[in-house]
């Protein structure tokens, strides 16, 4: 039988796609077993703890930015980061207000990580012996948290922390992408049986343009190519079938796939108490207001 060229082509690129899903699901799967995380509290408070014994009695630190996706992130590490020190040794702590005081004087980004030559400058202005610093980053579907500590004498790194935290409802909340499921699993249901004709369902029920126009791409082209192969000559009737099949097959799984995980993105609608990670918040169903308290224990 002689070889087809696009049907060849087109079983690549799919064994191709599917290789990179399932290769790339498995290296995953392996490196979240090798991760330990916590939540962020966790984090928080063993970063205090394990980098506060180097400070001696008479040590002044300040807690000068942290590095995040959102500004609010980042405020949020600095305070927590601040009064879990001032409760984890005798050395002292420069409080957030004096902090912004001197930053924002100086127009000192502390929502980015500090180097050394910045640290030292605003270090000295700050009268105090050492930096802390960090960034706060994503791996994967969790984030990995580092915390250095920069001596003001030397510009040298003293230490430094690094530890995984859990990507739960605390940082999709400060990083303002709490979303709600608008869609249920009969409408996830019914959206797959109308992309029979590709894209319909996704437009109709879910307002997905992009999954819509993706699928209504994949499939008229496909379509048209299965056609296109029973009007054709012997030359290209295989090839022609052969390339429709596969980008059939590729909308059909596309479409699974994104019909039962597609979130439409809305802010969250608070209402009910929850309690996260020793974080209280309200979330819900109720008005729109919401609440954030933290409490540290020591």
């Amino acid at each position: 039988m002689r070889k087809s060229p696009l049907a060849f082509v087109a079983l690549t690129v799919l064994l191709t796609m599917q290789a990179l899903v399932f290769g790339g699901g498995t290296a995953h799967a392996q490196y979240l077993q090798r991760t330990d995380r916590v939540s962020l509290e966790t984090a928080i408070r063993n970063a205090a703890a394990e980098l506060s014994r180097m400070f001696g009695s008479d040590a002044v630190i300040a807690v000068l930015s942290m590095e995040a996706c959102t500004v609010g992130m980042s405020d949020y590490l600095i305070d927590n980061m601040i009064v879990t020190f001032e409760g984890a040794g005798e050395f002292s702590v420069v409080d957030r207000e004096r902090l912004d005081l001197l930053t924002h004087g100086t127009a000192f980004p502390t929502y980015l990580e500090a180097g050394a030559d910045s640290a030292m400058a605003i270090g000295w202005l700050l009268g105090v012996n050492a930096i802390v610093t960090g960034v706060f980053e994503p791996h994967w579907d969790f984030y990995r948290f580092r915390v250095s500590v920069i001596d003001m004498r030397t510009a040298a790194t003293l230490d430094l922390y690094t530890t995984y935290v859990e990507n739960d409802i605390v940082i999709a909340l400060l990083q303002g992408r709490l979303t709600r499921n608008h869609f249920s699993y009969r409408m996830r249901q019914a959206t797959m049986l109308l992309n029979f004709l590709p894209g319909f369902g996704s437009f109709v029920i879910m307002g997905d343009t992009f999954g819509g126009v993706v699928q209504l791409v994949a499939g008229a082209a496909g379509l048209g190519m299965i056609f296109a192969g029973l009007e054709s000559s012997a030359s290209w009737h295989e090839d022609m079938l052969m390339g429709g099949v596969v980008l059939m097959g590729i909308q059909f799984v596309f479409n699974v796939v994104r019909s039962l995980s597609y979130m439409r993105h809305a802010p969250v609608v608070f209402g009910t108490a929850l309690d996260v990670n020793g974080t209280r918040m309200s979330a819900g169903t109720g008005g729109g207001w919401f609440s954030l308290s933290h409490t540290m224990r020591f």
